[in-house]
């Protein structure tokens, strides 16, 4: 991981950014194509281990939703193996993945992040973190409403009601 955003989605409250911040992967920045983020822009920021009381608070009592998720959460379970006090973080956090949704509720097929914002009318991220969260949490309205229309309310009814295991 060399960069995590966390914004959180409150009823009827508009998305904010809680947590975002570059991290050091305490070895050589890779896929530097496809972020943007170099070697040089990761120095001095804090290396994973240290930021997780961050994310801890951050994510308390939430559910974490995510485009490609399985993807995110890979690392994720990586960074927590890796790091020595990662008390308090459950891996992988409880989550569901925005792209997987899309047929399931009805949205459209699976497809790119950016596919998905234009269906939504909401600005694509820039495909680095607080951006890329930012237009998860602006779409995530309305894959609410999808699932209210299915009669989806609870995790449980999401889980049963399709092959991907959230």
């Amino acid at each position: 991981i060399v960069e995590i955003a966390i914004v959180r989605v409150e009823p009827g409250k508009a998305p904010r950014v809680i947590l975002d911040t570059l991290v050091d992967p305490q070895g050589p920045v890779r896929c530097t194509d496809i972020h943007g983020i170099g070697d040089d822009d990761v120095v001095g920021a804090p290396v994973f281990a240290d930021i997780v009381p961050d994310i801890v608070a951050a994510m308390e009592g939430a559910l974490v939703g995510a485009f490609n998720a399985s993807f995110d959460m890979s690392f994720f379970r990586a960074e927590v193996a890796a790091a020595a006090h990662a008390r308090g973080l459950r891996t992988p956090p409880p989550h569901v993945c925005l792209m997987w949704l899309r047929p399931l509720l009805k949205l459209g097929a699976r497809c790119s992040l950016l596919v998905a914002c234009d269906a939504h009318g909401v600005r694509p991220g820039d495909h680095r973190a607080a951006g890329d969260a930012l237009a998860c949490a602006l779409m995530w309205p309305d894959y609410v409403a999808a699932a209210e229309k299915e009669g989806i309310v609870t995790i449980g009814q999401l889980t049963a009601a399709g092959s991907h295991k959230y």
